[in-house]
């Protein structure tokens, strides 16, 4: 789901609840658990498996009310949203989010060239610590699952998943799923890599965000540590922008949406001026 989901109703319940758990994190909700885990010896014996999601940032909630208004709904009257719908009538790249707001009525925006993918792909609101992290395969999770964006796959109808097992106890559980299932079949871990690295997100989270990092210490934020990494002239150069271009459209879209919710501009307004500058910023 495109959506942040709050974690500590779920961790209070596992505590006052005796049984055993497996949860469905992202990358930074995994080792958040983790580092709980330590010292928290109810939820390290009952949180017996993470199950974490490849991750290229999260928007915030804004997001959603963004594709509601420009559908010309208000977020108030939306009932429920239903992140990555797919039609056999569409590639897998062309998912979508439906937003129902009646029993009759709903509204359908898809990925990449609507309003969705418009405000995802540009991170109108993305959370600014997801411009740092390094962490793609969920690495704290006992087992890691992501979309399969390869050549083979790519007039897929209704997509194709690639799962990494880190756990012998859960592998034990899963393996006779896996050999059973005619859809399901063994990969080297390159293809996971491959997978992801064709869209681009290895390289930006792993040598970009280590950039951003540094960036951002300069601006006056507060990062993680990071090993040592080297750079040519050229990436440099490029990491640099992007990171100023990410940065700008983040800050510009962040005070607009402010002054929206403060009622000082139209929705609108908001958009035409994003729209606007993320094409002058770009040009960059």
């Amino acid at each position: 789901a495109y959506y942040p989901m709050e974690m500590s109703d779920v961790l209070r319940h596992i505590r006052n609840h005796e049984g055993t758990y497996a949860m469905v994190v992202l990358p930074c909700q995994a080792k958040a658990i983790r580092d709980i885990q330590k010292t928290d010896r109810v939820l390290g014996e009952r949180i017996k498996f993470l199950l974490g999601l490849v991750c290229g940032g999260l928007p915030g909630k804004s997001m959603v009310e963004y594709v509601a208004l420009d559908n010309g709904v208000n977020v108030e009257d939306v009932k429920k949203i239903s992140f990555r719908d797919k039609n056999i009538a569409d590639l897998n790249r062309q998912y979508s989010v439906t937003l129902s707001v009646t029993e009759y009525c709903s509204i359908k925006s898809r990925f990449p060239e609507e309003s969705f993918g418009f405000s995802y792909l540009n991170k109108l609101f993305h959370y600014r610590a997801c411009n740092v992290c390094d962490d793609i395969f969920a690495e704290f999770s006992d087992a890691a699952f992501m979309d399969a964006w390869l050549p083979e796959h790519r007039k897929d109808r209704l997509g194709t998943s690639i799962c990494i097992i880190r756990n012998e106890t859960l592998k034990d559980i899963l393996h006779p799923y896996f050999i059973t299932n005619p859809n399901c079949e063994p990969v080297d871990i390159s293809v996971a890599i491959k997978a992801q690295n064709s869209v681009g997100l290895i390289q930006r989270k792993k040598k970009q965000s280590y950039f951003k990092r540094r960036l951002y210490r300069r601006l006056g934020y507060r990062t993680p540590d990071d090993h040592r990494m080297t750079f040519s002239a050229v990436e440099r150069l490029k990491f640099f922008i992007r990171a100023m271009q990410e940065f700008l459209i983040q800050n510009k879209s962040q005070k607009l949406w402010s002054l929206y919710k403060e009622q000082a501009v139209t929705f609108d307004k908001y958009k035409y001026t994003m729209k606007r500058y993320i094409r002058l910023v770009k040009k960059i």
